[in-house]
């Protein structure tokens, strides 16, 4: 554990610091825009009171271009559907307790639409407030406020598009590195267990929930920085596109196959400790050394030039030591032949670390 404290210590802090810069930077730009949109629906449009134009300008301002024209064409269409909503029932019943009843039960049929996402939850807010304080002049009183819509949209994605688009790709490197220290951090824990023989489940439960929660931030910070290249102006400048010359969704397919791979051998592991199948001592120490090796291998950041010969360490031992389950005669991989099974699972995360998935020099470190 105190192996793992060291490695978040180095890796987790900048992956935080990123994430605050980042917050801090949307925060400011949001404010930007609020009273760039209120400024202008007020003095260009001349609303006296454009409420609406800060409140959708915050729409436009998401952690990526193309989240926030999701957002912006999604908070578009809810006002817009709210408008017809309360005009027809306006039309046909007005604003009574059954027309307030049939209002609010077509904005919640409508807000289910999957399009509008998240934003479908402002129809019912929006018909209400259009039925019961338009009253029989429903146009006349959204018809500015859907200007105010307009500008405080345009506004948002103006700002967020052309001052700094965040791409948050560096973000999303420090969790990759945070994944990778966790992930030789656990083998070299397992190499410990291995060569000791002895079994420390509640130590590798902690050990694993440390992997599966470093796995799930590189999913999600990976999952935005895919997001933050699409229509991104700065992505486009700097040459960047994801799996090209941005690699970070591939590196996390890797890192996510070793993640299964390790849990494996501890499963395997596991089992001889409890006494249901044995291996040679000799097997057991040699295997630990083989961990430590694919340890250091995965620690090795994207682009670090790595000996993937048959004679470097981690081939070379793995080659000898799987040498004799390979022979005629030889068990199936599993529990019937644990040797053959751990020697399976680390030859799985030598080819997923072999040459043909590594990473080129990543560029997106002087851009993001």
């Amino acid at each position: 554990m105190r192996d793992s404290a060291r490695n978040l210590s180095k890796h987790a802090p900048p992956a935080r610091r990123q994430w605050w810069k980042e917050r801090l930077r949307l925060i400011a730009k949001a404010v930007s825009a609020s009273v760039a949109a209120w400024l202008l629906a007020r003095h260009a449009a001349g609303h006296e009171m454009p409420y609406f134009a800060p409140l959708a300008a915050l729409l436009g301002v998401y952690p990526t271009v193309i989240w926030s024209l999701r957002e912006s064409l999604a908070y578009a269409g809810g006002f817009a559907i709210a408008i017809v909503v309360s005009l027809g029932v306006s039309a046909l019943i007005g604003p009574g307790v059954v027309g307030i009843a049939l209002v609010i039960a077509l904005a919640l049929l409508a807000a289910e639409s999957r399009w509008l996402a998240g934003q479908g939850a402002q129809i019912p807010f929006m018909t209400l407030f259009a039925l019961l304080l338009g009253g029989e002049h429903i146009l006349g009183y959204m018809g500015p406020r859907l200007i105010d819509v307009a500008i405080g949209l345009a506004t948002g994605l103006a700002v967020n598009v052309l001052i700094f688009p965040p791409l948050n790709l560096r973000h999303a490197e420090y969790r990759l590195q945070e994944l990778q220290e966790e992930l030789a951090g656990a083998l070299s824990e397992l190499a410990d267990q291995a060569e000791d023989q002895k079994a420390q489940p509640a130590s590798w439960r902690r050990r694993e929930t440390l992997v599966l929660r470093a796995l799930d931030h590189a999913r999600r910070s990976c999952a935005q920085g895919d997001d933050g290249l699409r229509l991104n102006p700065r992505a486009r400048l700097h040459g960047l596109r994801s799996g090209q010359s941005w690699q970070g969704s591939r590196r996390l397919i890797v890192l996510e196959q070793i993640v299964v791979h390790v849990r494996s051998i501890a499963s395997t592991l596991c089992s001889l400790d409890s006494g249901a199948t044995k291996i040679d001592d000799s097997l057991r120490k040699d295997y630990a050394d083989l961990l430590r090796s694919l340890a250091s291998r995965i620690r090795q950041p994207p682009g670090a030039t790595s000996d993937d010969s048959p004679s470097s360490p981690p081939q070379s031992t793995q080659q000898r030591l799987e040498t004799p389950f390979t022979t005629a005669g030889a068990g199936a991989p599993g529990l019937w032949d644990p040797g053959a099974e751990l020697m399976r699972l680390s030859g799985l995360i030598l080819t997923a670390l072999s040459p043909s998935d590594q990473r080129p020099p990543n560029r997106s470190s002087s851009a993001a």
